[in-house]
């Protein structure tokens, strides 16, 4: 019998649609068919929010608590986001980022 040894490499995939339920089916069917298959899967639900623009925010939120980019921790991304954004932008953006967080 000969083993055999399978390496895995961890990727990102990135979606993008125009506002259909399309792009949400096809996400959620992927997520689940790497749930399916034993990976480690993390998805992120934009749906609904205000701005189109918050979704990055959100995103950056789930690789944040998940460790996924070293030595960059949520304060590192709290800093950034003071120092890009002021007032409401900032109010809204940050609310948004600590309730991804927590999960």
């Amino acid at each position: 019998m000969t083993n055999t040894t399978i390496h895995m490499v961890a990727f990102s995939i990135y979606l993008a649609g125009v506002g259909g339920q399309g792009i949400g089916l096809l996400s959620e069917i992927i997520l689940r068919a790497g749930d399916h298959a034993g990976l480690p899967v993390k998805g992120v639900d934009t749906h609904g929010l205000e701005d189109a623009r918050m979704q990055n925010i959100a995103m950056l939120a789930v690789i944040a608590g998940n460790n996924l980019v070293p030595g960059v921790g949520p304060d590192h991304y709290r800093q950034a986001m003071a120092d890009l954004m002021a007032g409401p932008m900032l109010s809204r953006n940050r609310a948004l980022f600590e309730s991804h967080l927590a999960g």
